[in-house]
């Protein structure tokens, strides 16, 4: 079913249209002319900043919920562990001082950031399991190649924050099929640590809303060619069980233990990425989604 609203004066109306769906169980998407926009599943507000038409699609890939139940649980679960900025501490004041020193930024402009995607599926195989999202960068690169990361990059000129950055970079990179939404939750942003390359790079998590009814994360993101070999998800509790560590002294810096996760296959999460996550693995999600509930 496409529906199309050529005028802003009806969005009352629209809103409306939207709950219905909700309330029938209807999982829908809205797009623009121009570019995918957000799908707000509660329907209070729809931002058009391209056009005034709008398609409404309903689709069997993803399930949009007005509540995602664990989202209070995870934002309370970040915010404890925020600094007195709300940002969530990659490293100690100690080992954010070392890395700092070892890899001073080379322009107080050369900001990047990525997003830490959450998603969760709704099917036999994945268990309702909250999955994380990677991608396994193109060989054909430049920089990084074939290695796996989170989406993300440089922040431009039109980003607001990184925040805009993450978002913007994610849908680039994963190349939402025409059947999806970019509809994100963000939870919050984490401290910023240098790249190896003078970047300062901040993590931001974020919960994807729909729920995905399918078997494989690529069918809703099939990634950008150009930029991605292929996109694919592990679980919290795969992630947790193929961690290792090593005791040397890694590239961030003496004291800073460099971690490294084992997936499916042959890749291997390490290297910046494996920092960013390992922090957010333990002290969030685990406690978020592994450990007992009250």
């Amino acid at each position: 079913v496409i529906i199309i609203i050529h005028s802003l004066f009806i969005l009352d109306g629209f809103n409306h249209l939207l709950s219905i769906c909700q309330y029938l169980g209807y999982p829908f998407l809205i797009s623009t002319a121009y570019c995918w926009e957000t799908c707000i599943p509660h329907a209070e507000l729809v931002v058009i900043r391209h056009t005034t038409r709008i398609m409404i699609i309903t689709t069997g890939r993803t399930k949009c919920r007005d509540l995602i139940p664990y989202l209070p649980r995870l934002e309370r679960q970040f915010q404890d562990m925020a600094n007195k900025q709300g940002e969530f501490p990659i490293f100690s004041e100690r080992q954010l001082k070392k890395a700092w020193s070892k890899y001073p930024l080379a322009d107080a402009n050369n900001q990047a950031a990525v997003l830490v995607p959450l998603v969760e599926f709704q099917n036999a195989a994945n268990d309702n399991d909250i999955h994380l999202v990677f991608t396994k960068r193109s060989s054909n690169l430049r920089s990084h190649s074939s290695e796996i990361s989170f989406p993300g990059g440089g922040r431009e000129p039109q980003d607001e924050n990184v925040i805009a950055t993450a978002l913007r970079e994610t849908q680039e990179e994963l190349l939402p099929s025409p059947l999806a939404t970019m509809d994100w939750a963000v939870v919050g942003t984490c401290t910023p640590i240098p790249s190896l390359h003078g970047k300062a790079v901040t993590a931001v998590l974020g919960v994807y809303r729909p729920l995905l009814q399918c078997s494989a994360i690529n069918e809703v993101f099939p990634g950008d060619s150009q930029e991605v070999e292929k996109v694919f998800s592990v679980s919290i509790s795969a992630l947790l069980e193929g961690e290792t560590m090593q005791s040397k002294s890694s590239r961030m810096g003496a004291g800073i233990g460099a971690p490294a996760y084992q997936t499916e296959g042959e890749d291997v999460i390490w290297g910046l990425t494996a920092f960013l996550l390992r922090p957010l693995l333990h002290d969030v999600l685990k406690p978020t989604f592994l450990s007992k509930k009250e």
